[in-house]
């Protein structure tokens, strides 16, 4: 049986438990203008039906990720010092991007994987499929025109060298530009995507 949406799970880089710990992602003290020490970088699983057996679930299509404001009464705006000073950065670890993309608001950054999950003797890749002959009846697992496949949805063991098509792996940073305000702020990490 397929599931009617994604099942989304964000884990902890080594697979061993859910990101963030405690529902929050505290950055302690960041200081404008610096890159945060790599021992306070999130590195982070971003899974599609993360070890489901049973049943498949659809692909994550066009994935982005992006930052809003989550301070008081003006939860999912995108507005605020973290979003529109792009303080959050982001790496996609999964095609070995060699730099960190500032995001905010409508500035987001495409992330995905081109690895494969091989599952009970079946191997499958995400992929851009050409559109069906027949779009009023396209299979399972097609992405709309001009859409590509970024995340698998397909059923897996839940391990990290054997699912490696149901992730997208990032790493995520903080690095507030110079001339951003001091303060205290509250701010979500949202992912956007069709299926």
């Amino acid at each position: 049986m397929a599931l009617a949406a994604p099942v989304i799970s964000w884990r902890l880089a080594d697979n061993s438990g859910v990101w963030p710990s405690g529902g929050k992602w505290d950055l302690g003290v960041v200081d404008a203008g610096f890159e945060l020490p790599a021992n306070r970088k999130a590195g982070v699983l971003i899974w599609n039906n993360y070890a489901n057996t049973t049943d498949d679930a659809p692909d994550m299509q066009d994935v982005n990720i992006t930052t809003a404001n989550n301070e008081p009464g003006h939860e999912g705006a995108f507005d605020g010092p973290v979003v529109e000073h792009k303080m959050i950065r982001v790496k996609n670890v999964s095609v070995s991007d060699g730099n960190f993309t500032a995001i905010g608001g409508t500035g987001a950054k495409h992330i995905y994987t081109t690895r494969s999950t091989n599952y009970n003797g079946v191997t499958s890749t995400p992929h851009q499929n050409t559109y069906p002959a027949d779009p009023d009846h396209p299979p399972a697992h097609y992405p709309y025109p001009g859409h590509t496949v970024d995340i698998l949805g397909v059923k897996n063991d839940g391990d990290k060298s054997h699912a490696m098509g149901n992730f997208v792996e990032v790493l995520i940073d903080a690095f507030p530009p110079a001339i951003a305000p001091a303060g205290k702020f509250e701010f979500l990490l949202r992912i956007s995507y069709w299926y």
